[in-house]
């Protein structure tokens, strides 16, 4: 991959995970740094240990938030990665934000247990990037967000984002 559209990738990722930067300098400064030799060199992380910066300008939403943890955690202690429940989910959404809402899901490798949470949520937005289905979701800007990852005690990451919109 060139370093073109390597610097393009990431810049778009950082773009992705970034969750509450409030100035224009910082989102200015994550969009214009260099990529990292290493792929996996963790991105930058924000003030309240989220991962990123900002999902498109959308709001992070309490309820969004609470409803990723549940189904992360659901699925941690499951250890399976799935979308079981995203119908009472979704309802829940539509009721209490008045928005329809989409969600993704992914889980990480084996090999990855120590992985910095940081570069977890990168390879997580790396691996929707290969599938278009969810890049509809990951790739877009929603009018309100939620996300959460938990670990299982087989030591794999579960990932949710639930989007409103």
């Amino acid at each position: 991959m060139s370093t073109g559209k390597l610097l393009l990738l990431l810049s778009f990722c950082i773009a992705m995970l970034v969750v509450s930067v409030g100035c224009a300098a910082v989102a200015w400064q994550l969009m214009h740094q260099k990529a990292p030799a290493d792929p996996r060199e963790p991105i930058q992380v924000a003030g309240d240990g989220s991962p990123g910066v900002r999902v498109h300008r959308s709001s992070r939403n309490d309820l969004l938030m609470s409803l990723a943890k549940e189904h992360a955690e659901s699925m941690a202690s499951r250890e399976r990665q799935d979308h079981d429940g995203f119908i009472a989910r979704a309802a829940t959404v539509a009721k209490e934000l008045k928005l329809s809402a989409a969600e993704i899901c992914a889980e990480s490798w084996a090999s990855q247990s120590s992985d910095s949470e940081a570069s977890l949520w990168m390879e997580a937005f790396r691996s929707w990037k290969r599938s278009p289905k969810h890049w509809i979701v990951a790739g877009r800007r929603h009018a309100a967000y939620g996300y959460a990852m938990s670990k299982g005690s087989d030591g794999i990451w579960y990932f949710c984002i639930i989007a409103g919109n």
